[in-house]
């Protein structure tokens, strides 16, 4: 009986050397019927010699329409937002006598008084017109930490420049922080900027649709 074992067991090699699947096969079903342990079989052991191994099939990557949409319109939806921005900026900088900073800086505060307001559609729509700017018992209070989180930009440098505008009356100190009161934004050049924005907005939302970035 071990001769009969170790004569299979040689078979087996050989088939398996050969990669002949039926006889590699039948040696392992008699090895077993005898109570042989059949030997570990591979791919490798069992491929043809000169056959190169089975590359894994490549994982398919599904993309997101919405990523592929970006992905076709990403470069020139950039290059418009740099033009709708720096339009905006020159409106921003009127606000604080040319000073781009000190004018970020004051619509930085004027978000954190009123920004909330347009969370909820019935506030948002009383405050909506030019007439009806939202009066200074609605302004919440952010403090100088918060502007200069907001923006990015060093504390002691947003409160050197908040006192600025301070002193200009553009800003007022109140409990809880600074607000940009609502007389500071009712002037005849902050209407202006305010319907130049309106301007710059259409001309930018008419270029992305020009370009296809965003629907009719």
């Amino acid at each position: 009986m071990a001769e009969l074992k170790r004569a299979w067991s040689a078979a087996i090699l050989a088939a398996m050397r050969a990669g002949t699947p039926a006889l590699l096969f039948s040696a392992v079903g008699v090895a077993v019927d005898f109570g042989a342990e059949p030997p570990r079989i591979s791919e490798d052991m069992v491929r043809p010699k000169g056959t190169p191994p089975t590359a894994p099939e490549p994982e398919k990557v599904t993309v997101h329409p919405v990523v592929e949409a970006d992905a076709l319109k990403g470069r020139v939806a950039a290059r418009l937002s740099i033009q709708y921005f720096l339009r905006s900026a020159q409106l921003v900088s009127n606000s604080a006598d040319g000073d781009l900073m000190n004018g970020m800086i004051m619509y930085a505060i004027v978000a954190g008084n009123v920004g909330y307001l347009d969370t909820d559609p019935r506030k948002s729509a009383e405050y909506a017109s030019m007439e009806h700017i939202p009066p200074d018992s609605v302004r919440r209070p952010i403090s100088v930490l918060a502007v200069a989180q907001s923006l990015g930009i060093p504390f002691e440098n947003t409160r050197r420049r908040v006192n600025k505008l301070i002193r200009a009356g553009k800003c007022q100190r109140v409990k809880g922080g600074v607000i940009v009161p609502a007389a500071a934004l009712s002037t005849p050049s902050e209407d202006a900027d305010a319907l130049a924005n309106m301007g710059n907005l259409r001309r930018f939302l008419r270029e992305l649709r020009r370009a296809g970035v965003v629907g009719e």
